[in-house]
């Protein structure tokens, strides 16, 4: 019997979800004697703060996934504000009494605790995301192997052609192995992270941090491993699966009249970020804006627009963007100092 593609993106979805219903098996990012409950959906990105400035009648677009028999990727739809950035990350006592600092004051340049804050939740949402990809690769591995849960989840017949199954097998088993690497580097920031919290050694987040004098109805918040720096030097190495990875943290936000941009690392990394912040800051705005543009497009999934500044891009503008987003689901080759000259901020 021949595999029906499109039946088969339906059920891996479906899986998907169902891996989802079983994920409060997470536990506290900070976990300590303090936890009071099980993780809440803690927003990654400030509800009352700036989700609400960027909503228009309480909904924002995002970057959501969409699925057909031929292609994974995705679109702008509409999120409400109150689901839109949540994770299960943190138990309802740490969520309201970790971030008071940046959730009831502004922020200000500068500031090493509310620098530190910003980055600890970024990675609190990675960790959680890494977890959560890795349990979804292992699940997925599992059903392929089993005859049974092929045919129940899948609908594969054991007339499937043996070698689809055994490359889709490998392809799940390379991927799991870098899942698990970047995971592991996950779980050693969570415990230095956590270290320096509760030290309150908020110096050793290294920031950079840039204005840009534009009120732009955008917000996004995520965490990744850049290869290469401004001038094509490799930095990490993301087949070497026993290599160190380095993690940039990126946080952009409108508050008054300006946008403000946080690229943050850990400050055992600071020698090679502080070169590729240098670098960034020898660049003009115009250029630093098509930058973190990129940055976004091709990093951050956990990324917010207020509908109506969505619109007030022109078409060419919404497909470019688009595109440039797709590029991080289909392409490994994504490059610092190769950003394209398209720009969120105007």
């Amino acid at each position: 019997m021949d595999i029906n593609k499109n039946d088969v993106a339906t059920r891996i979805s479906n899986l998907v979800k169902e891996i989802k219903i079983n994920e409060m098996e997470c536990k506290c990012y900070k976990e300590d004697c303090k936890c009071d409950s099980k993780p809440i959906q803690s927003h990654s990105i400030q509800n009352n703060r700036i989700l609400t400035q960027i909503a228009d009648n309480g909904m924002l677009y995002s970057f959501q996934p969409s699925m057909d028999a031929t292609k994974f990727e995705l679109k702008p739809e509409e999120i409400g504000r109150k689901k839109a950035s949540t994770f299960p990350g943190f138990c309802g006592y740490h969520d309201s009494s970790l971030f008071s600092p940046i959730e009831n004051k502004l922020y200000e340049i500068g500031n090493k605790e509310q620098e530190f804050l910003f980055a600890y939740r970024i990675h609190a949402r990675e960790f959680y995301t890494k977890y959560f990809a890795k349990a979804s690769a292992e699940y997925m591995l599992k059903i392929i192997d089993d005859p049974v849960l092929r045919i129940q989840k899948l609908n594969w017949s054991e007339s499937m052609p043996e070698n689809e199954r055994v490359y889709f097998k490998a392809y799940m088993v390379s991927y799991l192995e870098g899942i698990n690497n970047s995971f592991s580097s996950m779980i050693s920031l969570r415990i230095a992270m956590n270290q320096s919290l509760e030290k309150k050694c908020f110096n050793r987040i290294k920031t950079l941090s840039l204005t840009f004098n534009k009120n732009c109805l955008i917000t996004a918040a995520s965490a990744f491993i850049p290869e290469f720096d401004l001038n094509n030097k490799r930095i990490c190495d993301l087949y070497n699966f026993n290599s160190h990875l380095r993690v940039l943290s990126l946080f952009v936000f409108p508050q008054n009249d300006n946008t403000h941009v946080l690229l943050s690392c850990y400050h055992k990394d600071k020698r090679v970020f502080e070169e590729i912040f240098n670098q960034i800051s020898m660049l003009n705005q115009n250029q630093q804006e098509q930058l973190i543009t990129n940055l976004i497009l091709n990093f951050c999934e956990n990324t917010f627009i207020k509908p109506s500044y969505w619109n007030s891009f022109t078409e060419e503008d919404k497909i470019n963007m688009i595109k440039l987003f797709n590029n991080n689901i289909h392409s490994s080759n994504t490059l610092l100092y190769d950003y394209q000259p398209v720009s969120l901020f105007i």
